[in-house]
């Protein structure tokens, strides 16, 4: 495994100094705004390494010859592709010049050969970026997490992104008010199983913070809303029964608040109490997974308030 974060010179677009653009401001401009993100995840638990690609759609609201979006940690590997599509749906390739990484507020730059004109009623640019990554280091990101089931050392890969490590897991647009839609879709090995936000399609428009993915090897306890929409609690095998207090409260929230399919799974490691992605909620154990058994009352009144609290932040998003 890796134990420091790849470099970005071993791509092609080396950090500089160069502060001469409105990069050198911490905020993002207001006139480059994301609308759709397709990105392709590749994992690899044995090296604690991971691939990817993302396709993202801006609109410019006036003329430009840069992009610059957030990275950390991650390394963009090939250099940048760029694109019109316009309201036709025909494609125009637009060359690109150069880039780097401008590390005081984590971006990468990206230079266009020509000025950028701004797009007209149903035009984007499409940025491609290649990127790799590393799943070692702090539990923010993309990262994994090593945990033991029945004396066997097992992996598992999942994101926690607020408020601003979506940079870490793969290139983005990283603040809250740039809300996009997004296609996720995921190469793991065939043992291994995944999530994200939604089912293989496009999500709701969300901020970059609520991206959540994981890749596992859980099984899940499952109920249905009263309008057919399914809840599935992902855990370890072996603590499966634990999950079944919770499912059978969650299920009251979804027949009240979710018109969509909603999953929450349970982390052996995991930095914050609980995440309220859109569609996939993560927690730590100990805030979802419950044994009257064994469990403590104090315990049984944290989940209780765990799945209540995501509930009404997923309302409010």
């Amino acid at each position: 495994s890796p134990t420091q974060p790849p470099s970005p010179s071993s791509g092609p677009c080396a950090p500089s100094a160069d502060s001469s653009g409105d990069w050198k401001n911490f905020r993002l401009p207001s006139y480059v705004n994301p609308v759709h993100y397709d990105l392709h995840l590749e994992p690899d638990l044995v090296d604690d390494t991971y691939s990817g690609t993302v396709e993202i759609q801006v609109e410019v609201s006036k003329p430009t010859r840069h992009l610059w979006l957030h990275i950390r940690e991650t390394f963009v590997s090939t250099m940048p592709r760029l694109k019109m599509l316009n309201s036709q749906g025909g494609q125009t390739d637009v060359a690109v010049k150069s880039c780097f990484e401008y590390k005081p507020h984590e971006y990468v730059v990206v230079e266009a050969t020509e000025e950028l004109p701004a797009t007209g009623p149903g035009e984007v640019y499409v940025l491609t970026l290649d990127f790799q990554g590393w799943l070692n280091g702090s539990v923010v990101g993309f990262y994994r997490v090593i945990y033991t089931e029945a004396g066997q050392t097992k992996k598992i890969a999942a994101t926690d992104h607020e408020p601003t490590d979506a940079r870490k897991s793969f290139p983005c647009f990283d603040e809250p008010n740039k809300k996009a839609t997004y296609t996720v879709s995921i190469t793991h090995d065939a043992n291994y199983g995944a999530l994200s936000n939604m089912p293989p399609e496009k999500s709701v428009p969300m901020s970059t913070y609520l991206v959540c993915f994981a890749v596992h090897q859980f099984e899940y306890v499952e109920r249905t809303s009263a309008r057919g929409i399914p809840l599935r609690i992902y855990a370890q095998p072996t603590q499966l029964g634990t999950a079944e207090y919770a499912a059978n409260q969650a299920v009251y929230l979804l027949n009240t608040l979710c018109f969509f399919d909603l999953d929450k799974i349970a982390i052996p490691d995991f930095g914050t109490g609980a995440m309220e992605n859109w569609g996939l909620i993560t927690y730590r154990e100990t805030n979802l997974l419950y044994d009257e058994n064994q469990s403590s009352s104090s315990n049984n009144t944290l989940v209780w308030r765990k799945l209540n609290l995501t509930g009404a932040w997923l309302v409010l998003h």
